[in-house]
């Protein structure tokens, strides 16, 4: 559904059932010292944050908490349906940087998709795989620019990451690839 604000406080956790489809929060804040959790499960959630400040690295700490080196079960925003299958995770876009088409003006996307998803389009392909390139080596990055494990640097083992996913689209099925793939 639709909120105004959600505020997670106190060791809390707010978790979305899962296949419930998208969320719009014009406000989130998570208590990380206290363990909060904001689990969006195999969900998407979208934080419009209208003429505030833009919250991309708020959010991004809170999923760089909730992913937890991989286990997606730490204090933050994390997902119990990556936890289970390793191959998703939670990515994330913010309008302000212009990576993700069609994204609503002042809005940051969190979407459960595959490992790998720069464009949060469901697929894997050349794309994601030209944007990872083109951010290899460098540090401070977003996950729509390569950034698949929330360690601050595109390296190799987001380029792992993205190569086991290749060609893949979030239905599970493999998707054709063209030559611009």
């Amino acid at each position: 559904g639709n909120h105004v604000a959600l505020i997670v406080n106190s060791g809390a956790a707010v978790k979305y059932a899962a296949g419930t489809g998208a969320s719009t929060v014009a406000r989130l804040s998570v208590d990380m010292g206290s363990g909060s959790q904001v689990d969006v499960a195999n969900n998407t959630l979208y934080v419009n944050y209208g003429n505030n400040a833009d919250p991309a690295t708020t959010i991004r700490s809170y999923l760089a908490s909730g992913y937890n080196n991989g286990g997606w079960n730490g204090a933050g925003i994390m997902s119990s349906a990556a936890q289970s299958n390793p191959t998703f995770s939670l990515g994330y876009a913010d309008s302000a940087d212009g990576i993700v088409s069609g994204l609503a003006p002042n809005t940051i996307e969190v979407r459960y998709t595959l490992t790998g998803d720069l464009d949060l389009n469901g697929v894997v392909n050349g794309a994601d795989f030209t944007v990872l390139s083109q951010s290899f080596g460098k540090t401070e990055k977003s996950w729509d620019a390569g950034d698949l494990d929330y360690n601050d640097v595109v390296n190799g083992s987001d380029f792992t990451a993205l190569s086991q996913n290749f060609g893949k689209s979030d239905n599970g099925s493999a998707v054709a690839l063209s030559a611009a793939d």
